[in-house]
């Protein structure tokens, strides 16, 4: 299961309306990516038997819920579980590299956390969103193309310190002709 592919095809479809306006919503582009990312990936999977849900209490924490949980067959019919904690960056609230630390890293330490039985052998993902748009306005660089961007992110936030421990950090550009996205991701093994 490749949760990467299905934001990344997520990413393609939406239009650049959305994609430059919804951060402007500041917590409700977190919200609104995710209800909407969930959508797209229940119907990009259709084929596949994945199912895909959003705030689901599966930490043993009661008060605390899954943004994103994708469950799979393997070919035993035995479920396979995805969970995803998603951030999305508010440009006119913070300074990058403090999302990085501030948001993405916390989630990096809370999708770790203990979950019901049923899903302790999960893979677990947090995943950032970061729009190119949003970035070069907050450095004042509206030169810079995407990729200039984008090799700029890879080259400063390659890891963040979560809980004390050093983590590595994926990167990926989505571009679809309206606009770009940075999916930055971290991953359990």
């Amino acid at each position: 299961m490749q949760i990467i592919d299905g934001i990344a095809a997520w990413a393609m479809a939406i239009s650049q309306y959305y994609l430059l306006n919804a951060p402007m919503l500041g917590g409700g582009w977190e919200r609104w990516a995710q209800g909407d990312m969930s959508l797209y990936m229940k119907v990009f999977w259709q084929a596949a038997p994945y199912q895909v849900a959003t705030e689901l209490r599966i930490f043993t924490e009661t008060t605390r819920r899954a943004d994103i949980l994708v469950t799979a067959l393997d070919a035993t019919g035995t479920p396979e579980y995805d969970i995803v904690e998603l951030k999305a960056w508010q440009q006119d609230v913070e300074f990058l590299p403090n999302f990085y630390k501030t948001k993405l890293a916390p989630d990096i330490v809370r999708v770790q956390g203990n979950v019901e039985a049923q899903y302790a052998g999960a893979k677990r993902w947090a995943v950032g969103l970061v729009t190119v748009s949003g970035f070069k306005k907050s450095v004042d660089r509206p030169d810079w193309t995407d990729q200039e961007v984008f090799d700029y992110v890879e080259a400063n936030f390659r890891s963040v310190n979560a809980g004390g421990t050093k983590e590595n950090l994926n990167h990926h550009l989505v571009s679809n002709g309206a606009g770009s996205l940075i999916i930055t991701w971290w991953s359990s093994p």
